[in-house]
Protein backbone atom coordinates (compact mmCIF):
# COMPACT_ATOMS: atom_id res chain seq x y z
CA UNK A 1 0.00 0.00 0.00
CA UNK A 2 1.34 3.42 -0.94
CA UNK A 3 1.45 6.26 1.56
CA UNK A 4 -0.54 9.47 1.69
CA UNK A 5 1.01 12.77 2.72
CA UNK A 6 -1.26 14.74 4.99
CA UNK A 7 -0.54 18.17 6.43
CA UNK A 8 -0.69 17.59 10.18
CA UNK A 9 -3.34 19.75 11.81
CA UNK A 10 -1.79 19.36 15.26
CA UNK A 11 1.51 18.20 16.70
CA UNK A 12 0.40 15.22 18.82
CA UNK A 13 0.92 12.45 16.23
CA UNK A 14 4.32 13.77 15.20
CA UNK A 15 5.31 14.35 18.83
CA UNK A 16 4.49 10.70 19.60
CA UNK A 17 6.85 9.52 16.84
CA UNK A 18 9.50 12.15 17.60
CA UNK A 19 10.86 10.42 20.72
CA UNK A 20 11.73 7.09 19.04
CA UNK A 21 13.01 9.01 16.00
CA UNK A 22 15.39 11.13 18.08
CA UNK A 23 16.52 8.12 20.10
CA UNK A 24 17.24 6.18 16.92
CA UNK A 25 19.04 9.13 15.36
CA UNK A 26 21.24 9.98 18.35
CA UNK A 27 20.77 7.54 21.26
CA UNK A 28 22.51 9.84 23.74
CA UNK A 29 20.96 13.01 22.31
CA UNK A 30 18.18 15.24 23.59
CA UNK A 31 14.77 13.60 24.09
CA UNK A 32 12.82 16.59 22.73
CA UNK A 33 12.60 18.64 19.54
CA UNK A 34 12.18 22.24 20.72
CA UNK A 35 11.38 23.64 17.24
CA UNK A 36 8.44 21.31 16.63
CA UNK A 37 5.70 23.81 17.54
CA UNK A 38 7.12 26.28 15.01
CA UNK A 39 5.76 24.02 12.24
CA UNK A 40 2.25 25.17 13.18
CA UNK A 41 3.19 28.82 13.70
CA UNK A 42 5.53 29.66 10.79
CA UNK A 43 4.03 29.69 7.29
CA UNK A 44 7.39 28.65 5.80
CA UNK A 45 7.30 25.33 7.66
CA UNK A 46 5.15 22.34 6.69
CA UNK A 47 4.51 19.37 9.00
CA UNK A 48 3.44 16.22 7.16
CA UNK A 49 2.19 12.89 8.40
CA UNK A 50 3.03 9.88 6.27
CA UNK A 51 -0.07 7.68 6.41
CA UNK A 52 -0.58 4.12 5.26
CA UNK A 53 -4.26 3.30 5.37
CA UNK A 54 -5.44 4.64 8.71
CA UNK A 55 -2.01 4.36 10.39
CA UNK A 56 0.54 7.10 10.92
CA UNK A 57 3.66 5.49 9.46
CA UNK A 58 6.00 8.46 9.81
CA UNK A 59 6.42 12.18 9.36
CA UNK A 60 8.33 14.81 7.44
CA UNK A 61 9.13 18.36 8.46
CA UNK A 62 9.79 20.62 5.47
CA UNK A 63 11.06 24.16 5.76
CA UNK A 64 11.24 26.78 3.01
CA UNK A 65 14.05 29.31 3.33
CA UNK A 66 12.85 32.55 1.74
CA UNK A 67 16.32 34.11 1.71
CA UNK A 68 17.76 31.35 -0.51
CA UNK A 69 14.58 29.97 -2.07
CA UNK A 70 15.69 26.54 -0.89
CA UNK A 71 13.55 23.80 0.65
CA UNK A 72 14.97 21.86 3.58
CA UNK A 73 14.01 18.37 4.60
CA UNK A 74 14.46 19.22 8.28
CA UNK A 75 13.32 15.81 9.55
CA UNK A 76 12.09 12.64 7.86
CA UNK A 77 11.03 9.47 9.63
CA UNK A 78 9.35 6.21 8.72
CA UNK A 79 8.65 3.90 11.65
CA UNK A 80 10.36 0.48 11.71
CA UNK A 81 7.15 -1.45 10.96
CA UNK A 82 6.77 0.44 7.66
CA UNK A 83 10.33 0.30 6.37
CA UNK A 84 11.59 -1.62 3.33
CA UNK A 85 8.20 -1.40 1.63
CA UNK A 86 8.82 1.63 -0.60
CA UNK A 87 6.87 3.92 1.74
CA UNK A 88 9.79 6.24 2.49
CA UNK A 89 10.74 6.54 -1.17
CA UNK A 90 7.15 7.26 -2.23
CA UNK A 91 6.70 9.82 0.56
CA UNK A 92 9.98 11.61 -0.26
CA UNK A 93 9.13 11.71 -3.97
CA UNK A 94 5.67 13.09 -3.17
CA UNK A 95 7.27 15.81 -1.04
CA UNK A 96 9.65 16.71 -3.87
CA UNK A 97 6.63 16.96 -6.21
CA UNK A 98 4.76 19.20 -3.74
CA UNK A 99 7.75 21.45 -3.19
CA UNK A 100 9.63 21.54 -6.50
CA UNK A 101 12.90 23.40 -6.69
CA UNK A 102 16.09 23.53 -4.74
CA UNK A 103 16.57 21.36 -1.67
CA UNK A 104 19.03 20.46 1.03
CA UNK A 105 19.07 18.03 3.91
CA UNK A 106 21.52 16.85 6.54
CA UNK A 107 22.54 13.28 7.26
CA UNK A 108 24.76 12.25 10.14
CA UNK A 109 27.99 10.87 8.72
CA UNK A 110 27.71 7.66 10.76
CA UNK A 111 24.10 6.98 9.70
CA UNK A 112 24.86 4.59 6.84
CA UNK A 113 21.24 3.51 6.36
CA UNK A 114 20.00 7.07 5.96
CA UNK A 115 22.86 7.95 3.63
CA UNK A 116 22.07 4.90 1.45
CA UNK A 117 18.34 5.76 1.47
CA UNK A 118 18.85 9.34 0.36
CA UNK A 119 21.37 8.36 -2.33
CA UNK A 120 18.70 6.07 -3.79
CA UNK A 121 15.86 8.61 -3.52
CA UNK A 122 17.39 11.98 -4.37
CA UNK A 123 17.43 12.79 -8.08
CA UNK A 124 20.92 13.41 -9.46
CA UNK A 125 22.98 15.45 -9.55
CA UNK A 126 23.71 15.88 -5.87
CA UNK A 127 26.41 17.82 -4.09
CA UNK A 128 27.63 16.72 -0.66
CA UNK A 129 29.53 18.86 1.82
CA UNK A 130 31.04 17.40 4.98
CA UNK A 131 30.22 19.59 8.00
CA UNK A 132 30.34 19.50 11.78
CA UNK A 133 27.39 20.41 14.02
CA UNK A 134 27.75 22.76 16.97
CA UNK A 135 27.85 19.69 19.24
CA UNK A 136 30.79 18.30 17.24
CA UNK A 137 28.91 15.53 15.41
CA UNK A 138 29.95 15.20 11.77
CA UNK A 139 27.22 15.35 9.15
CA UNK A 140 26.87 15.69 5.41
CA UNK A 141 24.92 18.57 3.93
CA UNK A 142 23.32 17.29 0.73
CA UNK A 143 22.25 19.75 -2.00
CA UNK A 144 20.01 18.76 -4.89
CA UNK A 145 17.12 19.95 -7.00
CA UNK A 146 13.81 18.74 -8.23
CA UNK A 147 13.80 21.64 -10.72
CA UNK A 148 16.03 24.72 -10.97
CA UNK A 149 19.52 25.05 -9.49
CA UNK A 150 20.65 23.25 -6.33
CA UNK A 151 21.16 25.33 -3.19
Amino acid sequence: MMPDLVLASRSSSIQTMMTPYLHELVPDGPPAYPQLQLYWEDRDRSPYLIRVGDQDAGFALVRHHRDTGCNEMAEFYVGPAHRRQGIGRAAAEALFDRHPGRWHLQVLTNNARARAFWREVIPPPIREEPRRAANGRPFILVHFRTGGRSC
